[in-house]
């Protein structure tokens, strides 16, 4: 069976005006891309406000828990998502990745003309039409997605955003985003913070849909996707440096989360 991201939204893109602000906070284990065509709108993510503006590319880690707050009228979303390994595979130096993991936003610099925002509001609504396509509409989209991405990665993005390291929810996902690949676990993140594990656990689940556990894993594994699909290093030394402590709980964690085994993930974004 083919690879799967987990509650993934896959490569899909589409747009809508937004009216009202979310009611609650939700994630996907994609990296997201959005560009307003009008209007504004304020999000919250992993625990800190930002305003977004028309024109002006951005782009987060959408596994963090994200939720547009506050809404101008007349504001038309288009958005974009990527699946972790995609992206991964675009972004081989891990530059951009690196710093999305972390909670940062980046962001296109604000444009001192209209000309490349047109282009890509040109672009999004081009591609919102063609994913939804023939496969051989979605892979020419795919191909204009990954030479966008490649110049943000490279010429265009900077970090803009720094996530606020307040409070214990964005605490604790800094901890885990910065030492997932130590030995650490629930009670030792809850410790840190000052929390009991149980009401970490339950507080933690609350804010970003899946507990502890569960979200390191998911970290770890993203980790190992990037060392998977851009080096030749040993799956066993892979498990180790993402912070499995066995190479049997690796396999079972990859399998579980991506449907695949390690040897196959990597195969298949070679070829793609």
């Amino acid at each position: 069976m083919p690879p799967r991201e987990p509650d993934s939204l896959g490569l899909s893109a589409g747009r809508h005006h937004l009216q009202q602000a979310m009611k609650t906070a939700h994630n996907h284990a994609d990296f997201e891309l959005n560009l307003l065509a009008s209007g504004s709108m304020m999000y919250r993510i992993h625990g800190r406000n930002y305003t977004v503006e028309a024109g002006r590319l951005s782009c987060f880690w959408a596994a963090l828990p994200h939720q547009v707050i506050d809404v101008a009228e007349n504001t038309q979303i288009m958005w974009l998502t990527i699946p972790a390994h995609q992206l991964l595979d675009w972004d081989r130096s891990g530059h951009l990745a690196g710093h999305l993991y972390h909670g940062e936003v980046i962001a296109e610099a604000a444009p001192t003309h209209s000309d490349r925002s047109q282009r890509d509001l040109s672009a999004m609504t081009n591609w919102i039409e063609d994913l939804a396509g023939s496969p051989e509409s979605r892979h020419i989209a795919a191909l204009e997605i990954e030479a966008r991405v490649r110049r943000l990665i490279q010429q265009h993005a900077h970090p803009s955003i720094s996530i606020d390291r307040t409070g214990s929810i964005p605490r604790m996902l800094h901890l885990l985003s910065d030492h997932s690949h130590e030995d650490i676990n629930v009670a030792s993140i809850a410790a840190r913070v000052g929390l009991n594990p149980r009401y970490a656990t339950t507080i933690f689940r609350q804010e970003v849909g899946v507990g502890i556990k569960q979200y390191l894993t998911r970290l770890r594994i993203c980790h190992a996707q990037r060392l998977l699909a851009t080096t030749d290093q040993a799956v066993t030394s892979i498990a180790l440096k993402v912070g499995f402590g066995s190479i049997p709980a690796f396999y079972a964690a990859f399998n579980k989360e991506l449907n695949c085994s390690p040897k196959v993930y990597r195969n298949v974004t070679r070829k793609s």
